[in-house]
C-alpha cells in the first residue's frame, strides 16, 4: 500500500508536465556542476544521474543560473518553466526556500518583461508572442484545403473540432467515443479534464456544436462522418486512437502550409507559416467567438466558460455555466451567419427513424455503430453524408476512401436515404436552440416577405393570363361579329362593312376594357398590400434613380450651383466665413475643387465681394499669392494653362510636386521642409521674402 500512496501522490502532475520539470533540473545540475564554486552543491545519482542539492542552493546562485538562460536568449515565457521546475525541486525535497527568494526572483522577471518591452518596441523581437490566432477566412481556407486535397480525413476532422470545441489539441486527442452524444439539434461532446481545471470541476457541463448546412467545409457534423467512414477502430475507447495524435495533427497542419497556394493566403492574411501552429485554431476560435463573428455576438463569460479561461474566485462563484449561452457559442463557432435567417438553420436529419434506417446506419458505419451509445450519433452523420453527397463527390480527391463507402457504392441507398431527408419547410419534431430573439424576428420576416413574394407571383400569373384571354376574346368577337354582318348584307347603303367594324370595336372594346378594370380593381381591393408595395417600389425605384442622378453628378458642379445670400445680394461664400488653417496640400485641393460638403465653390473662382470679413478679404488675397504663384511656375511647364479647366483629383498630387519641386530651396530653413506639411499663410509669407530678396 505505502507503494500506492506514493504512485497516488504523483498523479497530482501529469507526466508531460513532470518531465518538463525534470528536464529543466537537469539543466541546473549541469551548470552547477560546470562551475567549480557551486559544483558541492550537486550529487550524483546512480538512477536519475546529476541531482540538486535544494537545502544548499542560494538565491544569488539561481539568480546566475536564471541570467545564463537569458544570455543564451530564451524569453521570459521560457524562463518561467525552469522557474516552475524549480518551485517543483522544493516541493519535492520538502526543503524552504530562501527567504529572499520570491522578493530576490520577482524583481529580476519584472526587469525581464521590462527589456523584452524595449526589445519589442525597438523592433528587436517579435511583437507578440507565440502563435498568431486564425481569422475565420483563413479557417474556412485550411478546413476546405485539408478536406479536399489531402486524402486522409484526420486533419481535417481534427481541426474542425478543435475550432468548434474552442479547446487545447491534447484535450481533443484524447476524446473517446464516451464524450460524444446527441441531444435535440446538437452534437454534445464533454470535456472531462483541461489544462485550467485539472481535478474536473468546473467542467461538468457538455460542449453543443453545430452541423451547418451551408458550409459542408466547416460543418463538424460533417467532419465526423467523413472521418468515421475511414477511421473506425472499435476496439479503441478514444475517437483519435493512436498515441501523440495531437503532433500528428501539428506536423499535417505544417505540410498544408508549404506550396504556392498556401504561402499566397498566407500573405493576404499577413502571416508566415511559423506563425500557425495547432494553437492558432484555439486562439481564432476565441478571438472569432469574442469580436471577430460581429455586433451582437454571445457574452465574454459564456466564451470564458467554453474555452476553460479563469474568471477568478469571484467571478466563478456566481457566474456559472448556461445551456442557452453554451448553444449561442457553438452556432456562433459553426460559422453559421449571425444577422441572417440561416443562424436558425436545423441539422440534416430524418424525421422518421424506424428500424430500417437503424440497419442502414450498421451499414455504412460497421464498426463504429457497434459503441454503445453512438447510434443517435451516426445517425446524424449519415444524414450530413447525405445531405452533402454531391458537394463531396465533386470536390474530394478521386483516391478518397469516401467514394467506396456503402453510400457510394449503392445508389439505391443513396435515392432511398435522400427521399426519407427532412427538407426545409416540412414539418419536424425537431426545434432549434441556441436561438437569440432577433434572429427569430428575421425568420418572421423573411417567411413573410416570401409568402408576400409567392402572392404577388400569383397574382401577377392571374393577369398575364386574364389579359391574354380578353386580347383573344376581343379579336374573336369582333371577327365573328364582322361576319355575322356579312351574312344578313348590311355592306351595303350606310351600313359600310367598314363602319360596322369600327363600331363593333369600340363597343366591344370599351366594354372589354371596362371589365378588365373592374377585375384589376377587384384584385387590388382583395390584396391591398400588392397595391402598398407595387407603390412603394415605384417610390423606391424614383429615389434610387435621383440617388444615383446626384451621386453621378460632377462635385464641383453642384458646389458651384449653391450659393448664399446676405446684404441684399447672392454671395459664394457664406457670411462670416473664415479660410480653414490648413496645409499647403489640403489647400491646393481646395483651391481647385472647393468644399462640396460646405457648398463652397473652388477657392480659386472667389472674389473680394464673396467675403464679410476683412480679415477673411486678407487671407483670399494670400491665399491667391501662393496659388497663382503655384499655377505659374506649372504654366511655364506647360503644365496647366492660365484658363485649364480644373485637374482631375487623381492628378493633383502630381501637379502639386511639380509645382512644389520649382520653389526656392537654399534660404528656406535650415532643414528640408516638407511643402505638403507647410501652410498656406507660411508660404504666402515665404513668397513675400523671397520677392524682397530678388529670389523669385
Amino acid at each position: 500500500l505505502d507503494g500506492d500512496i506514493m504512485l497516488t501522490k504523483r498523479k497530482r502532475l501529469v507526466d508531460v508536465t513532470r518531465r518538463s520539470y525534470e528536464s529543466s533540473l537537469k539543466r541546473l545540475a549541469t551548470f552547477f556542476d560546470s562551475d567549480p564554486s557551486t559544483a558541492h552543491l550537486v550529487r550524483r545519482d546512480e538512477q536519475s544521474g546529476l541531482a540538486v542539492e535544494a537545502q544548499h542552493v542560494s538565491t544569488q546562485d539561481v539568480l546566475r543560473f536564471f541570467q545564463m538562460l537569458r544570455n543564451s536568449g530564451l524569453s521570459v515565457a521560457a524562463l518561467a518553466n525552469y522557474r516552475s521546475g524549480l518551485a517543483y525541486l522544493y516541493k519535492e525535497s520538502g526543503t524552504s526556500k530562501p527567504a529572499d527568494y520570491d522578493e530576490e526572483l520577482s524583481k529580476f522577471f519584472a526587469g525581464v518583461r521590462r527589456e523584452e518591452a524595449s526589445e519589442r518596441q525597438h523592433g528587436l523581437r517579435k511583437a507578440q508572442a507565440g502563435k498568431k490566432p486564425l481569422d475565420f477566412g483563413m479557417y474556412q481556407w485550411l478546413a476546405h484545403r485539408l478536406l479536399t486535397q489531402v486524402l486522409d480525413p484526420f486533419s481535417h476532422c481534427f481541426q474542425v473540432i478543435m475550432w468548434n470545441l474552442m479547446c487545447r489539441a491534447n484535450n481533443v486527442a484524447k476524446l473517446c467515443f464516451s464524450h460524444l452524444s446527441w441531444h435535440q439539434d446538437a452534437l454534445l461532446i464533454s470535456i472531462p479534464k483541461t489544462k485550467a481545471d485539472q481535478t474536473g470541476d468546473r467542467n461538468l457541463e457538455p460542449k453543443h456544436l453545430y452541423a451547418n448546412p451551408n458550409e459542408p467545409a466547416v460543418c463538424p457534423v460533417l467532419a465526423l462522418a467523413v472521418y468515421f467512414l475511414v477511421h473506425s477502430e472499435p476496439t479503441s475507447h478514444y475517437v483519435f486512437y493512436g498515441g501523440s495524435q495531437q503532433w500528428r495533427f501539428s506536423s499535417s497542419l505544417q505540410s498544408a502550409l508549404v506550396d504556392a497556394d498556401a504561402q499566397e493566403m498566407l500573405e493576404l492574411y499577413g502571416l508566415e507559416a511559423g506563425d500557425i501552429g495547432a494553437h492558432s485554431t484555439r486562439k481564432g476560435s476565441g478571438k472569432y467567438a469574442c469580436s471577430g463573428s460581429s455586433g451582437g455576438g454571445p457574452s465574454i463569460v459564456s466564451v470564458s466558460l467554453r474555452c476553460g479561461w479563469s474568471l477568478g474566485d469571484t467571478l466563478e462563484r456566481y457566474l456559472r455555466y448556461e445551456g442557452a449561452g453554451d448553444q449561442f457559442v457553438g452556432r456562433v463557432v459553426s460559422g453559421h451567419p449571425l444577422h441572417s435567417p440561416e443562424f436558425a438553420a436545423l441539422p440534416p436529419h430524418f424525421p422518421q427513424v424506424d428500424s430500417n434506417l437503424l440497419q442502414d446506419v450498421a451499414h455504412v458505419y460497421p464498426l463504429v455503430s457497434r459503441v454503445d451509445g453512438m447510434r443517435n450519433v451516426l445517425l446524424h452523420c449519415m444524414a450530413s453524408l447525405v445531405h452533402h453527397f454531391d458537394w463531396l463527390e465533386d470536390n474530394l480527391l478521386s483516391g478518397h476512401a469516401f467514394f467506396q463507402c456503402p453510400l457510394a457504392r449503392s445508389p439505391r441507398l443513396l435515392r432511398r436515404l435522400r427521399s426519407m431527408l427532412h427538407r426545409p419547410g416540412e414539418r419536424t419534431q425537431m426545434r432549434a436552440s441556441g436561438i437569440p430573439p432577433h434572429v427569430s424576428i428575421m425568420r418572421m420576416v423573411a417567411d413573410q416577405h416570401q409568402a408576400a413574394a409567392e402572392k404577388s407571383a400569383r397574382v401577377e400569373e392571374m393577369l398575364v393570363s386574364m389579359d391574354a384571354r380578353l386580347s383573344t376574346l376581343k379579336t374573336d368577337l369582333v371577327v365573328d361579329m364582322g361576319k355575322l354582318l356579312d351574312e344578313k348584307n348590311f355592306s351595303v347603303g350606310r351600313y359600310s362593312q367598314e363602319n360596322v367594324h369600327s363600331t363593333m370595336q369600340n363597343v366591344l372594346g370599351a366594354a372589354l376594357d371596362h371589365r378588365l378594370r373592374s377585375f384589376v380593381t377587384d384584385l387590388r381591393s382583395e390584396f391591398p398590400s400588392l397595391d402598398r408595395s407595387s407603390a412603394a417600389a415605384t417610390d423606391e425605384a424614383d429615389s434610387s434613380d435621383s440617388s444615383m442622378a446626384a451621386e453621378g453628378a460632377d462635385d464641383d458642379e453642384i458646389a458651384a450651383e449653391l450659393s448664399f445670400e446676405w446684404c441684399g445680394e447672392r454671395r459664394s461664400l457664406p457670411e462670416g466665413f473664415r479660410f480653414p488653417k490648413v496645409n499647403l496640400y489640403t489647400g491646393w485641393e481646395l483651391w481647385w475643387h472647393g468644399n462640396v460638403a460646405q457648398g463652397v465653390p473652388p477657392y480659386r473662382t472667389l472674389a473680394s465681394r464673396d467675403c464679410s470679413l476683412r480679415n477673411t478679404r486678407k487671407r483670399l488675397s494670400d491665399w491667391r499669392s501662393v496659388f497663382c504663384h503655384l499655377e505659374s511656375l506649372l504654366a511655364e511647364e506647360d503644365r496647366v494653362a492660365a484658363d485649364a479647366t480644373p485637374p482631375a483629383k487623381h492628378q493633383l498630387f502630381a501637379l502639386f510636386t511639380r509645382a512644389t519641386d520649382c520653389l526656392p530651396r537654399d534660404h528656406v530653413a535650415k532643414y528640408t521642409r516638407r511643402w505638403s506639411a507647410v501652410t498656406v499663410l507660411t508660404l504666402a509669407r515665404l513668397l513675400r521674402e523671397w520677392k524682397h530678396q530678388s529670389l523669385i
